[in-house]
């Protein structure tokens, strides 16, 4: 009589099944890379992480923030809250000097910027206040980002100017 191992059975039943299905190796050499826009920017809420200004100004939001601020996209706006207003742009995208898609484009142009209501009250003071005038101050009429995705999944604008270090606002999916 013959005697099979449980665990060689099972490896060959698991083999056989990889194969059925497809699944030999780790990837394709035919499989598009993941593209940037709908699945990976469009349609999540992206909370602010830090807002560098400059390079001796704090850039952390502070733990105490009670409402930070974030950012939603689409095709051609971007809505959110500076942690103390909503507010609503439009935006346009583009590739070198040539208008594209936030598929396919680098940097974002705040077209316009309208928000809800002045700061004011018990809900806008110390941290939220200063990244509310921060916010303000970077989503404003005709700035230009570059726009991009780091290494570790956030989204970071970077205010297109001639200063070294350009303003940043960096972004984390929710």
């Amino acid at each position: 009589m013959m005697r099979r191992r449980p665990a060689a059975a099972l490896t060959a039943v698991l083999a056989s099944a990889l194969l059925a299905s497809g699944l030999t190796g780790c990837g394709s050499a035919d499989e598009e890379p993941t593209p940037r826009g709908d699945d990976r920017i469009v349609g999540k809420d992206w909370q602010v992480i830090n807002l560098y200004t400059s390079p001796d100004a704090p850039s952390s939001l502070p733990a105490d923030t009670a409402q930070v601020p974030h950012m939603s996209f689409g095709e051609h706006t971007a809505v959110g809250s500076t942690g103390c207003v909503p507010f609503t742009a439009e935006v346009s995208f583009h590739k070198g000097d040539k208008a594209s898609t936030i598929w396919e484009g680098d940097v974002m142009r705040v077209e316009k910027a309208t928000y809800e209501s002045p700061p004011n009250g018990e809900d806008c003071e110390g941290s939220v206040r200063w990244a509310d005038s921060l916010m303000r101050n970077l989503i404003a009429e005709g700035h230009e980002f570059d726009f991009a995705l780091n290494p570790n999944n956030q989204l970071v604008l970077t205010l297109r100017t001639d200063k070294v270090d350009s303003p940043i606002i960096r972004m984390s999916s929710l």
